[in-house]
């Protein structure tokens, strides 16, 4: 029970620490890792991933020089040593090689993170960016395909999957995804988004009517 207890004030400290992040307060995220490491241990996987997150911070807002990535590599990995499939610690990975400008690491990371975690929209979305980024629109499809396959999607992730069929070339399957959004959608983006996939396939009077439902939503529209 005291274990149990322990952890629960560890991720309750995360939390904390994650908020403190957003809101740019470097003094409170200190506090809550000291606070971390007096419950979990200085040495533990949880207290050296959200010290490397803190460096990662501190770099991205000129508070740290660029060499404090290098020490933010390192607690990574020692805790990875500890818990190899703790889909937080690629996460994080996958920021670090960002910062530095290796993409190509980073989408390994994120492949990584989303194999091992549970459904995490968020990431397959950065993924899907980073791999459309570098050309790879099979691989972009595949990515938005998989969360739709573990039921964890959108209508917005419906949208960015019947962008990746677009890219890859599959035009019927994006008209059905596209479809399958604007009919549950009062977006007008999303409904111009269908009319020019169906304008591309030749359908013109399909298009010509989402058109004009998107105008109807957003006047501004109008051409």
């Amino acid at each position: 029970e005291a274990a149990d207890a322990d952890a629960d004030d560890v991720e309750i400290r995360v939390n904390l620490f994650e908020t403190a992040r957003a809101a740019g307060d470097m003094q409170q995220m200190k506090a809550l890792i000291d606070e971390i490491k007096q419950i979990a241990g200085p040495d533990s996987p949880t207290s050296k991933l959200v010290e490397a997150t803190r460096l990662l911070w501190a770099v991205q807002k000129d508070e740290a020089p660029a060499a404090a990535l290098t020490s933010a590599r390192r607690l990574l990995r020692e805790a990875r040593e500890e818990r190899p499939n703790w889909h937080p610690l690629s996460l994080m990975m996958a920021e670090v090689d960002l910062a530095e400008g290796n993409v190509d690491a980073a989408i390994e990371q994120f492949q990584l993170a989303i194999e091992q975690g549970p459904p995490m929209p968020g990431a397959v979305r950065r993924l899907v960016e980073l791999l459309r980024s570098r050309g790879r629109a099979d691989e972009a499809r595949d990515a938005m395909r998989g969360l739709a396959d573990r039921g964890a999607g959108s209508l917005r992730d419906d949208r960015l999957l019947s962008q990746a069929e677009a890219a890859a070339g599959n035009m019927q399957d994006a008209i059905a995804l596209a479809r399958k959004t604007a009919d549950q959608s009062e977006r007008a983006g999303d409904h111009l988004w269908l009319a020019g996939l169906l304008n591309v396939a030749g359908q013109q009077d399909e298009a010509l009517e989402s058109y004009r439902r998107a105008v109807e939503l957003e006047p501004s529209n109008q051409r």
